[in-house]
């Protein structure tokens, strides 16, 4: 991915929650978002105490080719959950990931985002919980 510094303002499709950008990384890409190279969000962090909230919003109609879950530092607390949904729809489920565990965690939904439809974050730190982070990669089509 290039550096915020290299991205320039036609490299920018859609912009999401947060003020997160979502660009191309070469090739064509069409104002739907489709065709061409897949589109990036930067990565989203998250930490053990954060609430359950939306990570993005799509802005532009697009397909959730790729989802991503780095594991940073390992959630202490016992029975840590990470969960990510699209309205009802659940892309990540908790046992698809551990987060007591440094790693990565991939899912290849390949689900259509309407306008204004949100990638949601919910996290359970677990009993006694003091620490655990984390970030999302996102990759749209």
């Amino acid at each position: 991915m290039p550096l915020v510094s290299q991205v320039t303002r036609r490299d920018i499709v859609a912009r999401g929650t947060n003020d997160r950008f979502v660009y191309r990384q070469g090739g064509a890409t069409n104002a739907n978002g489709t065709g061409g190279s897949p589109l990036h969000v930067p990565p989203i962090s998250f930490a053990f105490g954060d609430a359950a909230a939306p990570v993005f919003t799509a802005t532009v109609g697009c397909v959730l080719t790729q989802l991503s879950i780095v594991i940073d530092t390992p959630f202490n607390g016992v029975g840590a959950q990470i969960q990510l949904s699209v309205g009802a729809t659940v892309i990540m489920p908790t046992n698809e990931n551990d987060p007591a565990h440094a790693f990565e965690y991939q899912v290849a939904p390949a689900l259509a985002l309407n306008v204004g439809d949100q990638v949601t974050l919910t996290i359970t730190p677990g009993a006694g919980a003091t620490t655990g982070a984390g970030r999302i990669f996102i990759e749209l089509q």
